[in-house]
């Protein structure tokens, strides 16, 4: 069941941002960051700069202008900071069923509804990344977006072993 929910955490953390490649061009976290957001080391971005540097090469190498660049980094930013915050609510609703699980009695029909929302804010995650990934796609030209996506796809069969 843990694993079950390790899983499900991964799939919307991986759904609210747009590829890994994409999600690494994210900006800081705002300054004014809720108490519930991680430590300062980690809000600052520090751990994306070698995804960042890697999706910056992957744009060079389909010849993207400077400006197709920094357009594709607005919109990542953006998306970044909506999964945040959705990131953030699935996290609760994870830390409230475990709550109900570990009560006396199990409720049910609590679980349930927790169960709902939690499916509704990934399906709410599932289109801000595809359009997301529609937003960065408009801002290259054809060519580029063919080169990209074959890179892209290119990558993720060596990463997972094969044609996939």
């Amino acid at each position: 069941m843990l694993r079950l929910m390790r899983h499900v955490l991964a799939a919307a953390a991986a759904a609210t941002f747009m590829a890994a490649p994409c999600a690494a061009l994210a900006a800081d976290a705002p300054a004014g960051a809720p108490a519930s957001a991680p430590a300062p080391a980690v809000r600052s971005g520090w751990h994306h700069a070698p995804q960042r540097a890697w999706f910056d090469h992957m744009l060079r190498r389909v010849h993207a202008s400077d400006a197709q660049r920094a357009r594709i980094r607005e919109i990542v930013r953006g998306a970044r900071a909506d999964g945040r915050a959705t990131w953030h609510q699935l996290r609760e609703l994870q830390q409230r069923q475990w709550h109900l699980l570990a009560a006396p009695s199990v409720d049910r029909a609590a679980l349930e509804a927790l169960r709902a929302q939690r499916m509704g804010l990934l399906e709410q995650a599932s289109k801000r990344r595809l359009n997301t990934e529609i937003a960065v796609a408009d801002v290259l030209d054809a060519q580029q977006r063919a080169q990209l996506f074959e890179l892209l796809r290119r990558g993720h069969r060596e990463r997972r072993g094969g044609m996939r």
